[in-house]
């Protein structure tokens, strides 16, 4: 369960980054998004719908509050560094073919997110963020 993905310049960014080096695995799925497969669904994104089902299971207060949080990097460097050791990143590492291919997708990684830091952060005094949500239900 996620915060909100359209206020995340986290996932906005990676959807455009995996995409070619999916092509390059011969991936086809119907999203090339950076979502994570772990859950597809954010609470952030629906809080109506969200607060319906906390009173759908005997809560009846509900607070929450939403938050753009800063990505704790200082360089696409450290960007991409963080986020080959993730699982969505590992798995695509996994189906590459040989070494050759494994270093070419870490090479697009690196190209995609060095390029999309510089556009956020160096062009537009951006901060990479991602969103968190906070929800306290009381019954």
């Amino acid at each position: 369960i996620w915060g909100d993905k359209s206020r995340g310049l986290v996932f906005e960014s990676l959807g455009p980054i995996l995409k070619p080096i999916k092509e390059e695995l011969g991936i086809e799925t119907e999203a090339t998004s950076g979502y994570s497969t772990r859950s597809n669904y954010y609470l952030a994104a629906d809080m109506d719908n969200t607060i319906k089902i906390f009173k759908s299971v005997g809560y009846k207060t509900i607070f929450y509050w939403s938050i753009d949080v800063p990505f704790p990097i200082n360089t696409s460097k450290q960007w991409s560094d963080y986020y080959q050791t993730g699982p969505l990143f590992v798995g695509l590492l996994n189906k590459c073919k040989d070494e050759k291919q494994k270093e070419k997708i870490k090479q697009m990684l690196e190209d995609g997110m060095k390029q999309r830091f510089k556009e956020l952060v160096e062009d537009q005094n951006k901060a990479i963020t991602h969103n968190n949500v906070c929800i306290i239900a009381i019954k």
